[in-house]
Order: C-alpha cells, then sequence, then structure tokens
C-alpha cells in the first residue's frame, strides 16, 4: 500500500535505471519487470497512484483509467470507490493495445458493463488541444523535477499547438487529505483483524489510523470530493478538451536506505509528498497517464534517474489521454537531449532467446554432423568386415573344389584329383618304362 513498494520479507523490485532507489508503488513488481526488459506489458492497480508513481520512478508509461471503465472480476477491489486497474508498458504502442484489450465491457461487472467498447479515434476527429496548470500546485515540485517538466510543457505549447490555460483547483490540501481518509477507511473495513497481522509494520500503522476516522470525518471527506469533483466538471465543460497537466510526483524517486532491508520502511510525510499529484484522479474518478519527459542526477546510485509528466483528462477521455502519451513519446525520442536512456539494468530478453534458440541450433547441428561421420564410420567398418566374411567362404570353397571334384586322367578314366607333385612324379615313372621298352625292343631286333 505504501508508495515505496519496499517489501523486507520477499526483498525489493529492481528499479532498473538506478537499484538504490525505489520502484515506487503499490505497483512496483509490475513496473520493474517492464522497466527491465522482462515483459513489454503490465497490469497495474491504482488507488492513489500505484501506476503512476512507479510508472514515473521506472521510466515507463501508465494508465489510470476512468473509475469503472476496467473490470477488476474476479479481484474485488479493497478500496471500491479510488481503486482501478489499468495497463503498465515500455511504449505507448503496447499501452494503447492493453488498455483496448482490458476496457472491454464486462457483462457480469454493473459498472463496467455500462461503458462502450473502446475504438481508436478516427482520423478525421479533431478536439482542441488545451492544456491547464494550476501554477502554484505545479510550483510545489522540485526544482529539478519542475526545469524537466516545464520543457515538455513548452514542446507541447510551442511544437504541437497546445493552448496553456491557467486554472486553480480549490482547496487542494484538505481534499488530499480527504482521499488519503477515505481510501484507508474503505482498505480497514474490508480487512479483518487476523489479516491485518499479515501485513507489514507501515501498513499496519496506516490502516489502523485509517480505522480512527469517525462517521462524520468519513461524511465530511465525500462533501470535499463532490465539490471537487463539480468543479472539476465545470473547467471541462469551460475549456473542452483540457488536460490537466501536472509532474507525476514532485521529487526524483525515493531512495532506499540501507536498513530498509531488513526493518522496512515507514515514512507517512514522504508518502504525502510523493502523492503530491496523483490523487486527483483517484478521488474524482478521473482517467490520467504518466509518460517520461526527461532525467535527472540521483542523489545515490550510478545511473540517470528518469523524470515523469502527468496528464489527467475528463472522466471517458483515455482516446485523448493516449494521443497525448504518443505525443510525449515523440518528445522524449526525438527532442529531448539525448533522448530515452535505456535502464542500466535492463535485459534483452528477445535477444537471450534468439542466443539461447542459436546456440540449441548450434549443439543440434553438430550432433546431427557428429551422428553421420559415426554412422558413415560405422558403415565403413561393417562393409570390410562382410568383405573378410565373403572372402574367407570362398578360399575355403576352392580348396574343397581341388580337393572333391573329379577329373579324368591322361589315359581318359575319371579320378582323384592329384596334387601337381603326385603327376611330376608319374610322367617320370612312365618315362622309365617307355625308356625300358625301347631297350626291349632294339634287342629284340639285334637277335634277328
Amino acid at each position: 500500500m505504501d508508495t515505496s513498494n519496499a517489501n523486507p520479507h520477499w526483498g525489493n523490485p529492481l528499479n532498473g535505471y538506478n537499484n538504490k532507489y525505489y520502484t515506487g508503488g503499490s505497483s512496483g513488481g509490475s513496473a520493474s519487470a517492464v522497466s527491465t526488459g522482462l515483459v513489454p506489458l503490465a497490469l497495474g492497480c491504482d488507488g492513489g497512484g500505484s501506476i503512476r508513481i512507479p510508472s514515473s520512478w521506472c521510466g515507463i508509461y501508465g494508465l489510470k483509467t476512468s473509475h469503472g471503465w476496467v473490470s477488476t472480476r474476479p479481484y474485488q477491489s479493497r478500496a471500491a470507490s479510488t481503486a482501478v486497474a489499468g495497463p503498465m508498458a515500455a511504449n505507448m504502442a503496447d499501452l494503447d493495445i492493453g488498455w483496448r484489450t482490458m476496457a472491454q465491457p464486462d457483462p457480469d461487472c454493473p459498472i463496467s458493463r455500462q461503458f462502450p467498447m473502446p475504438s481508436r479515434p478516427s482520423a478525421d476527429t479533431t478536439h482542441p488541444k488545451r492544456i491547464g496548470i494550476d501554477k502554484k500546485w505545479f510550483d510545489r515540485a522540485d526544482a529539478n523535477v519542475k526545469t524537466v517538466c516545464q520543457k515538455a510543457v513548452d514542446y507541447y505549447r510551442d511544437t504541437l499547438g497546445y493552448e496553456i490555460i491557467d486554472i486553480s483547483i480549490p482547496h487542494l490540501r484538505e481534499a488530499q487529505m480527504a482521499h488519503a481518509l477515505t481510501i484507508l477507511n474503505e482498505v480497514t473495513s474490508s480487512v479483518k483483524k487476523h489479516d491485518l497481522r499479515k501485513l507489514l509494520p507501515p501498513n499496519q500503522i496506516l490502516l489502523t489510523v485509517g480505522a480512527k476516522a469517525s462517521c462524520a470525518d468519513f461524511l465530511a471527506a465525500q462533501r470535499i470530493r463532490t465539490m471537487v469533483m463539480e468543479h472539476l466538471s465545470f473547467l471541462f465543460k469551460k475549456y473542452p478538451g483540457l488536460i490537466i497537466v501536472t509532474p507525476t510526483t514532485p521529487n526524483a524517486g525515493w531512495p532506499i536506505h540501507k536498513k530498509d532491508a531488513k526493518y522496512g520502511s515507514s515514512d507517512g510525510n514522504r508518502s504525502i509528498r510523493n502523492m503530491e499529484y496523483v490523487w486527483l484522479a483517484n478521488f474524482s474518478g478521473l482517467p490520467s497517464i504518466s509518460l517520461p519527459v526527461g532525467f535527472v542526477d540521483p542523489v545515490q546510485g550510478e545511473g540517470k534517474f528518469p523524470i515523469g509528466l502527468m496528464g489527467a483528462g475528463e472522466w471517458g477521455s483515455e482516446d485523448q489521454l493516449i494521443q497525448f502519451g504518443f505525443e510525449g513519446e515523440k518528445y522524449l525520442n526525438e527532442v529531448y537531449e539525448g533522448g530515452r536512456l535505456k535502464p542500466k539494468h535492463w535485459v534483452d530478453v528477445f535477444g537471450a532467446v534468439e542466443a539461447a534458440a542459436k546456440n540449441k541450433n548450434e549443439k543440434l547441428e553438430k550432433a546431427e554432423k557428429d551422428e553421420t561421420k559415426q554412422v558413415s564410420e560405422e558403415g565403413a567398418i561393417k562393409e570390410k568386415a562382410e568383405e573378410k566374411v565373403e572372402e574367407k567362404p570362398a578360399v575355403a570353397q576352392n580348396a574343397l573344389e581341388v580337393e572333391e571334384k573329379p577329373k579324368t586322367d591322361p589315359t581318359g578314366n575319371a579320378g582323384p584329383v592329384k596334387a601337381p607333385t603326385d603327376e611330376k612324379k608319374d610322367a617320370k615313372e612312365v618315362e622309365k618304362v617307355e625308356s625300358v621298352d625301347a631297350k626291349v625292343a632294339a634287342e629284340m631286333n639285334g637277335s634277328n
């Protein structure tokens, strides 16, 4: 519930621009995830700046919607008359998509179903470009914050042709206290005592204070609310298209104290200071947008710290505020000196996914090549083995044929195959016999 988002139980969410500063709260976890690049879009809930404060301190875009337009079912809000749901995004295109998706009327919500379907305004649609500034209220911001925001306002006036109108909103200090009493009383009435013990000590203190308000105090706060809303209605009727512009917060963030991680943080005066401008939209139900418009030097840690500009429009004027946000985004990217800075602790999720996919593909390709090489080598070894197996039976068969195949001898009789050495011996014996026969024949002729 507090505006710091300090959490000694689970740890503080990381501010992408400077980890020595809080993200702001209470939607600081969503702002941190968007700011550091983990997600392009996140959901926030805003009962007293809980979308816009962390959006400003984390350098992203946040939209607090008109009261009741976005259904929170099945979640039941603990601050029924002040809190709403809205988108938080890294850029205006994503914020626009988030808004149009979330703003679909919920037929099961008695309030949301009364709103129209969100539709992109026609290119032919024109409305007066007017910025309303309560100068005394605007000037309550710290000097460095005021300087950055004033340069953005000058751009809207000098480059985009916005008319700057001096306005006055009565009883701002009393109305801010009335808002605080209202939201604390609403939350206290919905939290049981045994649940109260589960909260951090700073939040226990806040709700305990809220429980001390009497019925008379609560009714007095609502009378102030009615007066403020009637005055705002008068301004919007007198100046159609009016956007009430202030810094999102009067200060450049909330530095983390070294002991906060152990004990938490409770600084009521600082929280009231952080909510200097944001409470008006919650108390009156107006839609409101926060957009980064520049950076300042921090008092601790490294890295520039973002500054947010806030615009609040007439009830149901989200489309106009979206256009206002796109114009501010162009100013930061193209006009502001140095442009939009990337958070120091930004994570390139898509780059990491692509690198992981590339690494995986390379491993798969290497594995396939290794497998192909192994199969090829195994095939060659198998072929050689098969050739050897085929050679051995052939040799055996030839030997068997030499020993068993019948052949004819010189006399024409079939007989067993003889080895070459045996044939030589037989030839010599034949020669001897022929020699003896020749001698016998000679002797017989001589005797005749």
